[in-house]
């Protein structure tokens, strides 16, 4: 709930939110506030910050905040309270946003996602039970200023090119042998790694053995 990527998809959902149907709490585990943490202040019904509060005390202000529905989105990012869904401080929890994939976590009930990020059949890769929606689980909304779309470059180069900027610890074997089949379909395309991971010429000869 600051300067982060994850604002383009949060930040207008809250700011949508029907609050005289749902009553909104936030519980940010925040080191430092910026603009963007002002603007949620006020998309929500009640702000309570949780740094240096134990988990077992955040469990418990969760219980007495009568909370119904309590939903993660930090996953297993830096600072994220697993421990307190561990605790099951609401009747129901689910898990959205993050990196789009399972917490492990069996505690929380729900992964709400859509049909094309979990389809039919990969149910037992889930420690939640998927909740998907019709539409799409993640809608972006650009920032002010960040301009128009830009033509497809492949229109120009003749090409498509392919991009990746997830860290190295993202990209599995099955990741890469995805990549490598798309390749092979399409011989002229490009894929790019853009990544600090891969900085070093051990870590580029290691991706490029992978592919």
């Amino acid at each position: 709930m600051r300067q982060h990527s994850s604002r383009h998809f949060l930040e207008p959902l809250l700011a949508q939110h029907d609050h005289g149907a749902v009553e909104v709490y936030a519980y940010a585990e925040l080191a430092r506030e910026d603009a963007v943490t002002a603007r949620y202040k006020g998309h929500v019904d009640h702000w309570v910050s949780t740094r240096g509060m134990s988990d077992e005390a955040l469990a418990q202000r969760i219980r007495d905040d009568g909370i119904d529905i309590l939903v993660d989105v930090a996953g297993h990012t830096a600072g994220n309270r697993l421990q307190v869904f561990a605790r099951k401080p609401a009747p129901v929890s689910l898990h959205w946003l993050d990196f789009g994939y399972t917490t492990g976590l069996s505690a929380i009930d729900y992964y709400l996602t859509d049909w094309s990020t979990v389809p039919q059949g990969s149910e037992a890769l889930f420690s939640e039970t998927p909740w998907r929606l019709d539409g799409p689980g993640l809608v972006y909304r650009p920032a002010e200023g960040m301009g128009e779309v830009s033509p497809l470059p492949a229109q120009q180069k003749g090409y498509l090119t392919f991009g990746s900027l997830t860290r190295a610890v993202r990209i599995n074997h099955r990741t890469v042998r995805v990549w490598a089949e798309l390749l092979k379909r399409l011989p002229t395309a490009r894929l790019v790694i853009d990544s600090g991971d891969y900085r070093t010429a051990a870590m580029q000869r290691r991706a490029g053995a992978a592919l």
